[in-house]
């Protein structure tokens, strides 16, 4: 894994890159179109889609940058 302090391996960092696009798939997956739309967008069920949504789309964001990061 990684030292304290020191750089963390190549397969570390392999499988933040893989987990990151997986949270991002995932979240462009999870977004669901027209069928639970309603006129207003306000339903609890519309507001649930998309937190998760976003949760998904932040944190699958913020792996890949730190292992973008991380690599260099």
């Amino acid at each position: 894994m990684t030292a304290v302090g020191g750089r963390p391996s190549g397969a570390l960092i392999t499988a933040s890159q893989v987990f990151g696009a997986g949270l991002l798939l995932s979240g462009t997956l999870f977004v669901r179109g027209w069928e639970i739309q309603s006129w207003s967008g306000v339903t609890l069920t519309e507001r649930v889609n998309q937190w998760i949504y976003r949760f998904l789309y932040c944190t699958g964001t913020a792996v890949l940058i730190w292992s973008l990061a991380a690599a260099v």
